[in-house]
């Protein structure tokens, strides 16, 4: 089962564009072999720990262009205020309450919420990391596996 929350499941594409790169790669570091395997002991690690880190790099600029300007932007919070007087409105109903935007008490600034995209309940900014580190992982077993 695959968890995520708002745009947090917008990281699995670059999974599949990962191992993508890294059959490209391995297409032109072993040209006798068809494209897509069958690959030999570790032969795929290496470059497949290579498309994983680019497109790691690829999802972190994707990430910083679009978290906080396009997607999970700021909210305004609102919050529902007393009256003093009730008020009654042109079709005769009585209102007790007002909808206000609360301010921040230390910056004097309106209070905002920041929404947040997780995949696996990590925060989309950090899987661009996660993905290079495990890209980083197979290219280390894919070293040493050739090195034995």
């Amino acid at each position: 089962m695959i968890v995520w929350t708002r745009w947090g499941i917008l990281a699995l594409p670059f999974v599949g564009i990962g191992a993508i790169f890294g059959f490209c790669i391995a297409a032109l570091i072993y040209p006798d072999v068809p494209f897509g395997g069958p690959y030999t002991g570790t032969q795929a690690q290496i470059p497949l720990g290579c498309g994983f880190i680019l497109s790691a790099v690829l999802m972190w600029v994707v990430v910083k262009l679009t978290v906080g300007k396009i997607i999970d932007k700021p909210t305004p919070v609102w919050v529902q205020r007393e009256l003093a007087t009730p008020i009654v409105d042109q079709w005769g109903r009585t209102q007790k309450y007002t909808w206000v935007q609360p301010i921040d008490e230390q910056t004097g600034q309106p209070m905002v919420q920041q929404p947040v995209s997780t995949l696996f309940f990590i925060p989309l900014p950090f899987l661009p990391y996660v993905q290079g580190i495990g890209g980083v992982v197979l290219l280390v077993i894919g070293a040493f596996g050739h090195m034995s």
